[in-house]
């Protein structure tokens, strides 16, 4: 792998799925690919073998699940690679083209997707997506509003990392968003704190040093940069998040909510809980 890109700079990260995973994955959708399978073709040559002459419907179930099993292989069982550079991100999934994400014109969003039984937790899993900017025809970049909007389609049409298609996934998505953490922050300063813009996904964007909720693609309300001493997000059971913005508590310890919403996905949370940390330092 390159250590350094023409665009994104230095390397600071790579991985690649090892041989052993490949085979791995491929032994686990394999083995009953071809049980079944066999089971099938059994089951249409010498139903009475596999107890099926009395319903030999049952071998065309059992001959297609086997199939299934060999599609969802092909599909799943891929070769992939990621690459973090110092402005950008590289990745590839069963292919020798590279797709390329820099990050002066992407949002991050790390989600942990909880699975329940009866309202018991059971499962966990985390998903990293990434929505990019795409230059308008004249030149300029789109608009933070622009932005938002269409985030949530490009993360669930590709840009989207889980154990499944991320080698060093967890290291790598801590990586990920340290890196462009450092790399959005790095110009801002105490003199410019209150002059920065950023979007947050679909619902909130940051203008001039403003914060702006919006619903349905309409401005509902604004909260100073200055004001918000605390910014968070709290994911609710059956999707969307609860989003508050705080400012000082009042004199008897009382929270001070100038901004408490539900918001369909926020992204570049991090960076969100820096600004408003470097924010109040300047206070």
């Amino acid at each position: 792998m390159a250590q350094t890109h023409e665009n994104f700079g230095n390397l600071v990260f790579h991985a690649k799925a090892s041989l052993f995973r490949m085979i791995r994955r491929i032994i686990i959708f394999l083995v009953p690919a071809v049980g079944l399978t066999v089971i099938g073709i059994i089951g249409f040559i010498s139903p009475e073998t596999v107890v099926m002459e009395e319903e030999p419907w049952v071998a065309y179930i059992v001959f297609g699940a086997g199939l299934l099993y060999f599609i969802i292989m092909l599909v799943f069982v891929k070769t992939y690679e990621v690459a973090i550079y110092e402005k950008g991100l590289l990745y590839r999934r069963a292919s020798k083209k590279w797709t390329e994400i820099d990050f002066d014109n992407s949002g991050i969003s790390d989600v942990i997707h909880t699975t329940r039984a009866y309202f018991i937790p059971v499962w966990k899993a985390r998903h990293v997506s990434i929505g990019t900017q795409i230059n308008a025809p004249d030149g300029s970049m789109d608009t933070p509003q622009n932005f938002a909007t269409r985030f949530a389609h490009e993360a669930a049409t590709g840009n989207t990392f889980a154990r499944s298609n991320t080698p060093q996934f967890h290291k790598f998505s801590d990586t990920l968003i340290a890196t462009q953490l450092e790399h959005m922050t790095k110009d801002l300063t105490k003199e410019n704190i209150f002059e920065t813009s950023i979007s947050f996904g679909e619902n909130l964007i940051l203008t001039d040093g403003e914060f702006i909720y919006r619903k349905d693609k309409r401005r509902e309300s604004s909260v100073p940069l200055k004001d918000v001493h605390k910014a968070s997000l709290f994911h609710q059971f059956g999707g969307g998040s609860q989003l508050r913005l705080e400012g000082k508590p009042s004199e008897n310890g009382r929270p001070n909510f100038l901004l408490d919403v539900m918001v369909n996905n926020i992204n570049n949370l991090t960076i969100l809980h820096y600004i408003v940390d470097m924010a109040n330092s300047q206070k």
